[in-house]
């Protein structure tokens, strides 16, 4: 008996200490995640950046990470696949221009974590196969799993602001090889009457900083929709180069035999869809939120 009690005491001490520091875990995020966005200062912003990934990557190493509820943490994006295999967590740092600097993990059921890291130097964007470590970043917001020759694939919406005159949106795949995540696959197809179809890994928006573009998947359509863009003069202060803003009508993609098929304007002007979800969501991650130049 007196064995059993010892151990049962033991037993409660573990849990007692591990979820003590699991809840001091959670509100070391909280505080980090609210200084990341909301500190005036961007050298405060990018030193709590710093420590809020740190602390992140730490929390997914819990034992209990699948549970710990990381997505409550303001600030922090996160999507989960419809059959559980996996989360994706994004978050963000806007530096001194509005430009966005975007880091993320992919959190496995079976405990494995990949860390997403981003980077300046790719090419071709839409026609190219990327790794975690060579990552398109972005937030991601939306997530919707199809299947192409019975491969189970992912597609992912994501929105981002990359230059101080642009913000960038992008239909994303993923899929899985040798349980590695792996981004871009060619599923979206343009036909192309009397000629070669137009095949891409992706498909990337790029458009004014200073509008709102719609992506969203529209389950009476059955479709994705995406506002048609067209090309302008910038109205932004110190950008002479063109830019894109929507023109008020919209292309879709619909899913048939494992491809994304493009179909050029659907809809006509009047159409009114909600809002999109970069504007839902701009409330809560703080993105495109200016700041102070201060860099004290």
């Amino acid at each position: 008996m007196k064995v059993h009690i010892l151990l049962f005491l033991s037993f409660s001490f573990l849990w007692a200490q591990a979820q003590s520091t699991s809840d001091q875990l959670i509100a070391d995020l909280n505080f980090y995640s609210d200084a990341m966005v909301n500190a005036e200062s961007y050298t405060n912003r990018l030193r709590a950046h710093d420590k809020f990934s740190t602390l992140f990557k730490e929390a997914l190493t819990h034992e209990n990470a699948w549970n710990l509820k990381l997505e409550a943490i303001p600030f922090i994006h996160s999507v989960v696949s419809p059959d559980s295999l996996f989360k994706i967590y994004t978050f963000h740092l806007v530096d001194l221009e509005n430009v966005t600097q975007e880091s993320g993990f992919i959190h496995m059921k079976d405990n494995r974590v990949f860390e997403l890291e981003s980077t300046n130097y790719l090419d071709d964007l839409e026609y190219n196969q990327y790794s975690p470590q060579d990552w398109l970043s972005g937030i991601y917001y939306h997530i919707i799993p199809f299947e192409k020759e019975e491969k189970k694939m992912y597609l992912l919406f994501s929105f981002s602001q990359p230059t101080a005159f642009d913000k960038r949106k992008v239909i994303e795949v993923l899929s899985f090889e040798n349980g590695n995540p792996v981004f871009g696959a060619e599923v979206f197809v343009e036909p192309v009457e009397n000629g070669r179809d137009i095949i891409k890994n992706r498909r990337v928006y790029t458009y004014s900083a200073d509008v709102s573009m719609v992506i969203q998947y529209d389950k009476d359509f059955d479709a994705i929709i995406v506002d048609h863009l067209m090309e302008v003069k910038s109205r932004i202060p110190g950008n002479k180069a063109n830019t894109a803003v929507p023109d008020g009508t919209y292309t879709s993609y619909a899913l048939k035999d494992g491809n994304w098929i493009y179909k050029d304007m659907v809809f006509e002007p009047e159409l009114k869809l909600p809002k999109s979800d970069e504007e839902l969501k701009e409330g809560k991650s703080g993105l495109f939120k200016p700041k102070s130049n201060s860099n004290n």
